[in-house]
Formats: structure tokens, C-alpha cells, sequence
């Protein structure tokens, strides 16, 4: 063979390795992230209060984080990302990879798409009503608690009460977070508040004064918090339904529900 045909050869060969080698990088620059072993998967939140954070980086969110990744094994590494619910919001219209933590698909518009993936529900909860033991009323709708004073959150909706509120009907005072409603409340300075029942309970626990305060049987209105998988590899969202479905028999999120007294 001539020197040449050799080293057209050797030319042909390195040529049809350094495609292979091209195709092989190009595959890998645009395949998902989330596609390999051990792949990051953000969680979303923009809850900042008590029990989903509390502080020195513990509470529900992050509890329920490391369980998911215990349970991933590695194949997984779920990292979670505190920040306001306006860039949760352009990250879904962006259409970016991840997912959101305890929401509601009533509270979460759909952001430039039809609909996002929903895990089953983590566990029930509602917007319950706290009364002090003085006031002690059974919620009946808005008028059962015409003339009462209400605590509030600065910036806070409070669907059902606002129009009451505007109406002059209820007396609304603002604070800057529930756990000094809470205190107000067992001081006897307001007579009403309402939030979610996961994190009235809690506080109402923590700052011990169940023996102040009453619940009213009736709440607000009532929702599951879920999961919402965004723009995730099937693989990734087939093992996230089936961990939700699997949670009733997991003795991890058992001991969660348990020490955050969740319902």
C-alpha cells in the first residue's frame, strides 16, 4: 500500500472520530440536565414563615427536601430555593425545569402554558379561624364576625373578609407576621385571625397557648398542597407521583406530619 493511500487513510479515520466525538459533545450541550445520575433538581418555594422555615435553615420545607432526597438514593439531589412568589412566577412562564412545594393548583395560574403536572396531595389543610377564648365564635360566614377586630398580615388578601373589611364591618389590624397575631390574640388584643391551619397550630403550640385561644369548627375554606412538577424528565415526574402516592406508608413523612402536627 503507498504512503499516500495510508495517509488518506489515517486523514478518513481521524476525520470520522472527530465527528463522532462532535456529536457525541452536541447531544450532550443540549440534553437535559436533570436526564443524568445524581442530577440537581431545584424546589421551589416562597413561603418564609413559620413551620415551613424556621430559623437556622430548618422547618417543614427543608425536612421535607432531605426526605426527598433520602428517598432519590442519589439518583436525585433535590436543592431547595427560597425566593418570591413574582420569580417563581417567571420561572414557570420561562418554562424552566422544577418543581414548587405544598401550593395549590387553585392558587397557581398557569404562566404562558395550559396547565402544569400536579403530584396527589401532601395532606389536607385549610384556612382555619382563631378566636380568643373570650370571643370563642363558630365561624358562620362573613357575618358571624361583624363587629369583631381581626388580625392581619401587611399586603395580606383575605378572600371571604375583605369586602366585609372595606365595608367597615370588621376592624382590620395589621401586623408584620401571624406569630404576633398569635400573641396578640392570646393578650386578648384582637379577637380574630385567620391563616392556614398547618401554621396556627404550630404556633399556637409553640408559644403554648392552647388554653387562650379556640378554633372554630367552621374554617375559611379548605385545599391539599401538592407538588407541581414543571418541564421535568418523565423519569423524574413518574418517580415523584409515586413517592407522594407512596408518603401515607412513609415513616420519614410520618414523623414530619407528626412533628408539625399537620393534619
Amino acid at each position: 500500500m503507498s504512503m499516500n493511500a495510508t495517509n488518506n487513510r489515517k486523514k478518513t479515520l481521524q476525520t470520522f472520530l472527530f465527528c463522532q466525538l462532535l456529536s457525541i459533545l452536541t447531544v450532550m450541550a443540549f440534553a437535559s440536565p436533570l436526564a443524568a445520575e445524581g442530577a440537581r433538581v431545584v424546589a421551589w418555594s416562597y413561603y418564609v414563615f413559620s413551620p415551613f422555615v424556621i430559623e437556622g435553615n430548618q422547618g417543614l420545607l427543608h425536612d421535607l427536601v432531605e426526605q426527598l432526597n433520602k428517598d432519590a438514593h442519589g439518583k436525585y439531589e433535590f436543592h431547595l430555593d427560597i425566593m418570591p412568589r413574582k420569580r417563581i412566577d417567571m420561572h414557570l412562564a420561562a418554562n424552566d425545569p422544577g418543581i414548587v412545594l405544598f401550593v395549590s393548583p387553585i392558587w397557581m395560574q398557569a404562566q404562558g402554558k395550559s396547565e402544569y403536572q400536579w403530584t396527589p396531595g401532601l395532606f389536607a389543610d385549610r384556612n382555619g379561624l382563631l378566636f380568643n377564648r373570650q370571643t370563642k365564635v363558630d365561624y358562620a360566614g362573613p357575618r358571624s364576625v361583624h363587629g369583631l377586630k381581626m388580625g392581619g398580615v401587611f399586603g395580606r388578601k383575605y378572600k371571604g373578609l375583605d369586602e366585609s373589611v372595606a365595608d367597615g364591618n370588621i376592624i382590620r389590624e395589621d401586623t408584620q407576621d401571624e406569630e404576633l397575631n398569635v400573641l396578640k390574640l392570646s393578650e386578648r388584643r384582637i379577637d380574630f385571625m385567620t391563616a392556614p391551619e398547618s401554621v396556627l397550630r404550630y404556633l399556637v403550640n409553640r408559644l403554648g397557648v392552647e388554653d387562650l385561644v379556640y378554633f372554630s369548627p367552621t374554617p375559611l375554606n379548605e385545599y391539599t398542597r401538592h407538588i407541581l412538577i414543571n418541564n421535568v424528565p418523565p423519569a423524574l415526574e413518574a418517580f415523584l407521583m409515586q413517592w407522594v402516592t407512596d408518603l401515607p406508608s412513609n415513616p420519614g413523612w410520618l414523623a414530619i406530619k407528626e412533628k408539625y402536627q399537620l393534619q
